[in-house]
């Protein structure tokens, strides 16, 4: 297997500078000194993304405190990272180097890890760290990143809705097959009772998906990540992922084999198991 290329950038200093020179501020400057000194969230582009930010800005501000000492002596592990990556290339049978950049940042306790274009055939894996290292992040991200790889697509924001599930799936599958030990939900949920509540209107969301799975824009992949997708909850694409991966897992299907279904296949192959 071919040595990788691991870049960390760490932005927690950054964020740090700017806190410190917004602490006696009111929202609206200290909106403006983070666009100034930090700039860095996991929301989409444009104007939907700045309000996200503003919003995730106030209700998070008072909460920075706590961590503040936290942040100040955290650093990265490039070991361990390295580690999961390797896991994750055996598991998935990619034998390719990866050419990866870390990007450590300070968000907004949402544990929101993303992935996005860097450069010229790069991918950046952002990874939040107020909330502790989650060692489940980080091998749900490289997951991102190493499928992208065998399938040759880029993260970028605007992408069918069956890719978003299939990528979604596979990671947060492939995180509890690597780092067991959890409940389900800590693989995959974001707000505390979401995935029994969707798991109780399983059949419903999964039908409500069912039609935009071919769909690709970046409007559609919003409303199934953070808007209220059809049955009005969040991140019905993340539980589409989990339970029809698991369902696919179930029946036979590798690792590997997932990872290799071709985005124009995605859509149909997701279709049998709804």
């Amino acid at each position: 297997m071919m040595k990788d290329n691991i870049e960390i950038i760490n932005l927690v200093p950054k964020f740090l500078n700017f806190y410190n020179k917004a602490a006696q501020c009111d929202g609206e400057a200290r909106f403006e000194l983070w666009k100034e000194h930090y700039g860095f969230a996991a929301v989409p582009p444009g104007e939907e993304g700045e309000r996200i930010v503003k919003q995730q800005l106030e209700t998070s501000w008072e909460k920075y405190e706590e961590v503040i000492p936290f942040l100040e002596q955290w650093s990265p592990d490039s070991g361990t990272i390295q580690q999961h990556l390797s896991k994750i290339k055996s598991v998935l049978k990619y034998t390719e180097s990866v050419d990866v950049v870390l990007i450590f940042f300070v968000g907004a306790f949402d544990g929101n890890a993303f992935a996005a274009p860097y450069g010229e055939n790069r991918i950046a894996v952002c990874l939040p760290v107020e909330n502790g290292e989650n060692q489940v992040v980080i091998v749900h991200e490289l997951t991102h990143l190493v499928h992208g790889k065998i399938i040759g697509f880029t993260a970028s924001w605007e992408r069918p809705v069956a890719s978003l599930v299939f990528q979604e799936g596979l990671a947060t599958q492939l995180s509890k097959y690597l780092v067991p030990g959890h409940t389900d939900e800590f693989y995959v949920e974001a707000q505390v009772g979401w995935l029994q509540e969707c798991s109780k209107d399983a059949k419903v969301i999964l039908q409500g998906i069912k039609p935009y799975l071919h769909e690709c824009s970046a409007e559609r992949i919003f409303q199934f990540t953070m808007g209220a997708g059809t049955t009005g909850k969040a991140r019905e694409g993340y539980f589409a992922g989990w339970k029809l991966i698991g369902d696919m897992i179930e029946d036979g299907w590798s690792f590997s084999d997932i990872a290799k279904v071709r985005e124009e296949d995605m859509a149909s192959t997701l279709v049998k198991y709804i």
